[in-house]
């Protein structure tokens, strides 16, 4: 074999040695984004509101609520225009989003019908409307699995 084609496949070796780093590289990158989107700093949390705190009852430090995009609209029809118009946009992110509204075992609890947390029902179906699922070992809606 002449010695330019031995150099010449250890150099091809060597090449796709680094395409698999780079390709190991990507995946670990994927993997690190995924993580981060379960610890999520700074997730989206739905759930009731708490006139007392003027936020969703059991939200945590680093979570935030959508509230902050929605201001009173005057009736419940445009607020709920609002309200689901904003969640849709948070669910194009494609990240899981947090239900504060859970019993101790992370079940989810229905709303009421005293016109604020009956909303809680409708981001609910809104979000199973779309695909996502609930996980209650996690309190976690999160999105179709992308194909």
């Amino acid at each position: 074999m002449a010695k330019g084609g031995k150099y010449a496949r250890k150099a091809a070796i060597v090449a796709n040695r680094a395409g698999d780093a780079t390709h190991a590289a990507d995946n670990i990158a994927d993997a690190a984004k995924v993580a981060e989107s379960v610890r999520a700093p700074n997730r989206t949390v739905i759930g009731k509101f708490d006139p007392a705190t003027g936020n969703i009852r059991g939200i945590q430090p680093n979570e935030n609520s959508l509230l902050k995009h929605l201001p009173d609209q005057g009736s419940p029809k445009l607020n709920w225009q609002q309200n689901s118009s904003v969640l849709r946009t948070e669910m194009g992110k494609g990240v899981p989003i947090r239900d504060a509204h859970v019993d101790s075992a992370g079940r989810l609890l229905p709303g009421t019908p005293d016109g604020i947390s009956k909303f809680i029902d409708a981001e609910c179906n809104l979000l199973r409307n779309h695909g996502w699922t609930y996980d209650p070992k996690k309190t976690l809606w999160s999105p179709p699995a992308v194909k």
